[in-house]
């Protein structure tokens, strides 16, 4: 049986190392994904704490003290693992010197332009708030005050083996390079674990032009794995699971990491239980298909695949019946998988919310965001442009969903509404706070958005009505305008008294409420 160490049998230690911002993270999990090997992370281990609390007064001293207690757990039941921290000498050394008489340890080195460095962590301190127990900001201060901790990280010291693993661009050597010396093999070859392959590079058709029947045979494939557990070595996700991964892009905005304390959006639970995954290991996935390379820990086939679904909705809608059709033929029901498209018996894929976003102001978005991939050194070819421009619609339109969800899919305003849940829908879902005028975190948050019928939706974001804040509710207030067309038009009357608006709305109803921020930003900005 091939094993970690070579041929020997022997379990390994893969330790992938780095200063701040050489991109260690993104490598140890796309290593740990290609050999199917447990992933123990330093930096989720802290975010756990931070939720959980620690019984020690320095929770980073804690954290190394559960960080090499996984680790020598791993090793000592036999299992290889992939391990990701700075790795720093002086710190990390005497933690890691006793496990070489566990494990044949090798040691990846992600090396980085320090200026690139620097650009990444600015970045992910402002677009993940669970950066915040890093100290992230700590270390853009010490950098601002002339400080170099980038250039000063000392590697570590130990006779093993060792690769360098340039991350500027994509890896060099390659993944399959680093993947290789990992395992202990020379030579490119599939590695297997036991009798089942745990390294296999899928084509694009193995997703695009899967069948029934194949779809079939990876849904009994996925139902006799053995629950979750911190222990199951990882697993490969299957095309089944991927292209339902991205199917979610569509109605939900997902984000990985912040430790297993997090909620997820619907439908990520639900499939996590089917898949007998973590929640974060299926929003992983579906982040990975955003199509954009850099920033997101996809492979390279992730990434084709999801700028193919993002290019072509009808893609998504044909494999998503595929999946589903063979999920209902091996037993399972809606009770665990929801048809949460609303295409298993037909209707077309439809983007929600496109009516919002103007083509000059999505130019410029994407403008915007390629200047930040270029000072990040980031691809900005042709292809990532269009990337990101789909990448954005696909956000707007799982913003719109999510909002409806939250408003039960009826208007908020009046009730309407279809009563199926299916797409497309009659109903609007529109920011309260305009998507122009929002910042790309704003554009996705569902506190600023509210589900409306069309005549109201237009009202509201014309700024002929508005709403107030009261306590447990909200007040619908008209401008000067509407409340004479109520006053002198039937029609307009029908359409904003009595059963035809509510004048005021519970806040019951929607899981998150309206943030006031938004509703303020509303009566100041557009209302009148």
């Amino acid at each position: 049986m091939l094993r970690g160490d070579g041929m020997t049998g022997r379990p390994a230690l893969v330790a992938v190392s780095g200063p701040p911002g050489a991109g260690k993270t993104t490598l140890a999990r796309a290593v740990a994904e290609a050999l199917a090997w447990p992933l123990v992370c330093r930096d989720e281990i802290r975010e756990r704490l931070a939720v959980t609390g620690s019984d020690s007064t320095d929770p980073n001293l804690k954290t190394l003290e559960l960080f090499f207690r996984e680790i020598g757990e791993l090793l000592t039941a036999g299992k290889s693992v992939v391990a990701e921290a700075a790795f720093q000498d002086r710190l990390w050394r005497p933690g890691l010197e006793p496990l070489t008489g566990l494990a044949g340890i090798r040691v990846v080195r992600s090396v980085v332009d320090p200026e690139i460095a620097r650009a990444r962590i600015s970045r992910r301190a402002v677009d993940d708030p669970s950066r915040a127990v890093h100290a992230d900001a700590e270390l853009l201060r010490r950098i601002a005050d002339g400080q170099r901790p980038i250039e000063s990280w000392v590697p570590i010291a130990l006779d093993v083996p060792s690769l360098v693993v340039d991350t500027t661009r994509g890896y060099r050597p390659s993944l399959g390079r680093v993947v290789e010396f990992g395992a202990g093999v020379s030579g490119r070859r599939t590695l297997c674990l036991g009798s089942s392959v745990s390294w296999v590079v899928m084509s694009l058709s193995d997703y695009l032009d899967i069948t029934v029947a194949e779809a079939e045979r990876q849904w009994r494939e996925i139902l006799s794995r053995q629950g979750d557990s911190e222990n199951r070595p990882r697993i490969n996700h299957t095309p089944v699971e991927t292209l339902l991964a991205g199917a979610v892009r569509v109605v939900a905005n997902v984000r990985a990491g912040g430790g297993d304390g997090r909620t997820f959006p619907f439908p990520v639970p639900e499939l996590a239980r089917l898949f007998r995954r973590k929640p974060n290991g299926v929003a992983s996935k579906v982040q990975n298909l955003s199509g954009v390379p850099g920033r997101n820990r996809g492979a390279t086939t992730d990434i084709e695949l999801g700028r193919r679904l993002a290019a072509e909705p009808k893609l998504v809608a044909t494999t998503y019946r595929v999946v589903v059709t063979a999920a209902r033929n091996v037993g399972i029901g809606t009770d665990r998988l929801s048809d949460f498209l609303g295409l298993e018996h037909g209707g077309s894929m439809v983007l929600l919310g496109q009516e919002e976003i103007d083509e000059a102001d999505l130019q410029t978005a994407v403008e915007r965001e390629m200047r930040q991939r270029l000072m990040e050194n980031l691809e900005t070819d042709g292809a990532t442009e269009r990337a990101l421009m789909r990448m954005i619609r696909v956000g707007q339109s799982a913003f719109a969903s999510e909002v409806l969800r939250n408003y039960g899919d009826a208007c908020a305003f009046c009730g309407f509404t279809l009563g199926d849940g299916r797409r497309p829908t009659l109903l609007r879902a529109g920011h309260i706070k305009p998507w122009r005028d929002s910042n790309p975190r704003e554009r996705l948050d569902v506190a600023n958005g509210i589900a409306a019928c069309p005549t109201h939706d237009a009202a509201f974001d014309t700024g002929l009505m508005t709403l107030d804040t009261a306590a447990n509710h909200l007040v619908v207030r008209f401008s000067p305008r509407l409340a004479a067309a109520v006053n002198n038009h039937p029609a307009t009357a029908f359409q904003f008294t009595g059963d035809g608006l509510r004048q005021r709305i519970d806040l019951t109803v929607p899981v998150v409420a309206p943030e006031d921020r938004y509703l303020a930003w509303h009566r100041e900005q557009v209302f009148g």
